[in-house]
């Protein structure tokens, strides 16, 4: 979809007053494959190396910010023959890798079990070194296999990218118990998908993990990112020059659903308000940027942009 401003321009000539330069037009071009660096992995030795990995934006990043993915590498088994055949052919016997701070890593730090058996990895490929361990502490061997993500990272990320979710009618209506109950299956339908589909895995590990280049900044110098003080007054002018559209599907938010419809930082940099860096976008729109998939949508919102689209013939 290309966005041009040049009636916008024309309209303020006639006005005679000078308008502001809003940028080159928007491309929204379909995203293309990244080239991906080598993947680099260490294990957590101490109590002191796990405590420098913190949870930065709802994903898990090191002491230097960089995004990363963990995993239990030695995996405790009751005898030798049952490990390797269950390594060998069901992923769910095998570890599960986590991108977040889920219930199940708050779990293992306060069980305090986590000394020497995570794996830090950089840019995942999609196989990871495991190492089936006999409970006497005898390794058995190093396999390198698919794992599939944690469900509880899934739950909390509300990650719905492969497939996408279709909430059925009830759903504005349902319980939060009833819509776990029809989430749970599809949940784990999900987290296998990205085990075992290489293509699934690179579009779930793109948004919440790896980056192309290593990072400008450590956590030490890094500046601060964050909104400006006018941002209130810049966003409220730039979606009412949008006239309250979203510049990727078209669709018309009112301002009383105010929440849906925002203003993104195309380079990431909150501080930049630069007309080309800011573009109107729907929730649903914005959390599919890159790198904004772990985004929280209401559920108000997210209904009140299905039910626009859907007024307005707007199909997605």
């Amino acid at each position: 979809m290309d966005v041009s401003f040049e009636k916008i321009k024309e309209a303020v000539k006639r006005m005679g007053a000078e308008g502001a330069d809003p940028g080159p037009p928007i491309n929204f071009a379909p995203k293309k494959d990244r080239p991906r660096p080598t993947p680099v992995t260490f294990t957590i030795k101490t109590r002191q190396d796990w405590d420098k990995i913190k949870e930065v934006g709802g994903v898990l990043v090191d002491e230097h910010g960089r995004r990363i993915v963990v995993h239990i590498r030695d995996y405790y088994v009751k005898n030798r023959s049952d490990a390797l055949d269950a390594f060998m052919n069901d992923i769910e016997a095998r570890p599960k890798f986590h991108v977040t701070e889920c219930e199940t890593i708050a779990e293992m730090r306060r069980a305090g079990r986590f000394d020497k058996r995570y794996g830090v990895h950089y840019n995942p490929d999609g196989l990871f070194v495991v190492s089936p361990t006999e409970r006497g502490g005898t390794w058995i061997s190093d396999e390198k296999l698919r794992l599939r993500p944690c469900r509880n990272c899934l739950k909390k990320l509300g990650y719905q990218g492969y497939p996408p979710f279709v909430y059925p009618v009830w759903w504005r209506f349902a319980t939060k118990g009833m819509k776990e109950k029809w989430l749970k299956p599809r949940r784990r339908a999900l987290a296998l998908a990205i085990g075992t589909d290489p293509q699934a895995f690179k579009a779930f590990i793109d948004i919440y993990s790896f980056t192309e280049d290593p990072p400008i900044y450590t956590t030490e110098t890094m500046p601060e990112n964050k909104y400006t003080s006018d941002w209130p007054r810049i966003s409220e002018r730039v979606r009412n020059k949008a006239h309250w559209t979203c510049q990727q599907c078209g669709v018309v938010i009112s301002q009383d659903l105010r929440e849906a419809l925002h203003v993104h930082h195309k380079n990431g940099m909150r501080n930049d308000n630069s007309s080309s860096n800011l573009v109107v976008l729907c929730a649903l729109c914005h959390q599919q940027q890159p790198r904004h998939g772990h985004m929280f949508v209401s559920e108000r919102a997210r209904d009140g942009i299905e039910k626009r689209r859907s007024e307005q013939d707007i199909h997605v």
